[in-house]
Formats: structure tokens, C-alpha cells, sequence
């Protein structure tokens, strides 16, 4: 791994018109933090998107670019995100198509992160990178006796069939086995006309619960988290949450390689991800499939970066 950026070394990213009353998120880092709040980390792979819209590789250099511009202020929640702890080990150095070394590099990598902080935050990169990254920590919860659950925010099922991992058959892989399979797990916000109906009843018999992004909207986030609550048999049962940015509006998330019309606004998504931080006891957590080549205007950029920032919001809250 490439070394994180602490404090006079996070320039690079630092604009020219920062407030000088301000305080920026770059100020949380602590490079040398043994046992960190949060730990994050790049993955710039893209090999496994099942279409010719690539460019989440380069996803996460620009989701640092907009994150450590931000204010450790929000205005929604009147929060101030100043007691956590950060350390940013950069980005993950893998080897072009070479899917079998790098899946298992990223899944060693980040079941040894895992055990040193209370969340990990990994940014991607397209959707199939979620599959090592879960089976990463969750090895590492294994290791305290622990289980492990999944929330997916996205527009699609991702259970296609393949003979390989992709962006569209990374769920499957993780349900078909025995072993790792996440228990419970819970899909939100799909919607469009992309997936046939087999798909959505295979995701059902493997008792995956599933809200779609017009539940989502008509009932709001509390519902979604009382659905969630009441199929956990323990209430610090600990949970991955992984979120495709394509989950959003097409509008609003223009820079991703499946996005369409009818998703979740920006402000839903924030809300929604505050609060599975806020009530969940959430030990890791992915942001996916933003493609910077794609965005326009750098709509989707500063959306990644908002949605980091309300995972920190979730955890300020419980008074880390």
C-alpha cells in the first residue's frame, strides 16, 4: 500500500479558496494513529465492470479531492465531526488483469485493517471489489466470534451469472457460499426496468429482505430502518455497507457506468446512509461504480465525497 496523506502532505489536495475560519476534514488525519477510529483506503480497479463505461479506477484520488476540501461542519445535522480519528492509507497497489492476485491482496488488506479500527472505509472502484472487501472483514469479525451482515445501496441486484466475479455477479458469489455468505442482508433502493424477475426471486430464496427505491421514498428512511431492526436477532450485530452510486438519480450521479432515472436524490441518500451509520453498528464500508471520466461538472464527485461525509456524521453521533 502507498503511504496515507497526513496533514502538510494532503496539500495537494487542499483548494486555493479554503475559509480561513473554517476547519477541513484533512485536519481529523492521523498517520500515526495505532488504533484509528476509521481507516480508509483506495481501490483503483475498474476490470471488473461488465460494460465499456470505465474510469472508477480513478475514482478515488477525486473523492479525496472533493472529501478534504469539505468542512468538518454539517449544516443538516448540525454536527461537527472533531473527535474522530483518521488514517488514510492511500490506495491499494494491484496488478493490471490479474483478478485472482488482486482480489485476494484486497481481501488480506483489509481483514488486517479491520482489526485495528472501528470502520473501514474502502473507495472504489467498481462494484465487484465489494466481494473481496466483505469477505475481508468479515474474517476479521470471525476471528471475535462475531458475524457479519450486508446493506447494499444500489440499482441493481448484481446476481447475474457468471463464471467469474464482476460489477454484476459479486452478490452471487457471496450468497452461494456457505461459509461467508452475510447474514442478514438487505438490497436498497433498486429500480428501473434493468433486471428480470428471476433475478429478484433468486435474491428472495436466499432471504435477502429487498426495498426498492419507490418504498424508499414513499414511506422514508425510518421505515427502511425499522424493516432492518426487526430482522436482527442482536442489536450490535455488525454490519458492511456497500453503496453504488448508481443507487442515485441519473441526474445527480451522472459519472457512474449504470446509472438511469428514477433513483434516490441526493438528499435521500445522505439521510439514508447517516442514519445505518447512527443505528447500525457499522465496521465497514464501500462507496462504488463513481467513474470520474463520465461525471459532468463534478456532480458525482462532491456527491462520493458528501456521502463519506455522512458516514462520518453517523459515527460523530455515537460520540466516538
Amino acid at each position: 500500500m502507498q503511504r496515507g496523506k497526513k496533514n502538510s502532505s494532503t496539500d495537494v489536495y487542499r483548494d486555493m479558496w479554503r475559509d480561513r475560519n473554517s476547519i477541513y476534514t484533512d485536519q481529523l488525519l492521523d498517520d500515526g494513529a495505532i488504533n484509528p477510529d476509521v481507516v480508509l483506503i483506495g481501490i483503483p480497479y475498474d476490470e471488473g465492470i461488465i460494460s465499456s463505461r470505465r474510469g472508477a479506477r480513478l475514482a478515488p484520488e477525486r473523492i479525496r479531492m472533493a472529501f478534504y476540501n469539505l468542512s468538518n461542519y454539517c449544516s443538516n445535522h448540525e454536527t461537527e465531526i472533531s473527535n474522530i480519528k483518521i488514517k488514510d492509507y492511500g490506495n491499494l497497489v494491484l496488478q493490471a488483469q490479474q483478478d485472482t492476485y488482486n482480489f485476494a491482496k484486497l481481501e488480506n488488506s483489509i481483514s488486517k485493517l479491520a482489526r485495528s479500527a472501528k470502520m473501514s472505509i474502502i473507495m472504489g472502484g467498481d462494484h465487484s471489489i465489494t466481494n473481496p472487501a466483505f469477505k475481508g472483514i468479515f474474517k476479521s469479525m470471525k476471528a471475535r466470534n462475531k458475524t457479519l451482515g450486508l446493506i447494499v445501496i444500489d440499482q441493481h441486484y448484481d446476481v447475474r451469472e457468471y463464471d467469474h466475479i464482476n460489477s454484476g455477479s459479486w452478490l452471487r458469489f457471496l450468497l452461494e457460499d456457505g461459509d461467508l455468505k452475510p447474514v442478514p442482508s438487505f438490497i436498497l433502493a433498486p429500480h428501473g426496468f434493468r433486471y428480470p424477475k428471476k433475478y429478484v426471486e433468486y435474491v428472495k430464496r436466499k432471504g435477502v429482505t429487498i426495498i426498492n427505491a419507490a418504498k424508499v421514498s414513499k414511506y422514508g428512511n425510518l421505515k427502511v430502518l425499522e424493516e432492518i431492526s426487526k430482522s436482527l436477532e442482536e442489536d450490535d450485530l455488525p454490519f458492511y455497507l456497500s453503496i453504488d452510486i448508481d443507487s442515485v438519480d441519473q441526474a445527480f450521479a451522472p459519472g457512474c457506468s449504470g446509472s438511469s432515472p428514477g433513483g434516490l436524490l441526493p438528499f435521500e441518500i445522505f439521510d439514508l446512509v447517516s442514519k445505518i451509520s447512527k443505528n447500525f453498528n457499522l465496521v465497514g464500508a464501500d462507496i462504488t461504480e463513481y467513474s470520474p471520466p463520465l461525471d459532468i461538472g463534478d456532480i458525482t464527485q462532491k456527491l462520493a465525497a458528501g456521502i463519506l461525509l455522512e458516514l462520518l456524521c453517523g459515527l460523530e453521533s455515537k460520540s466516538i
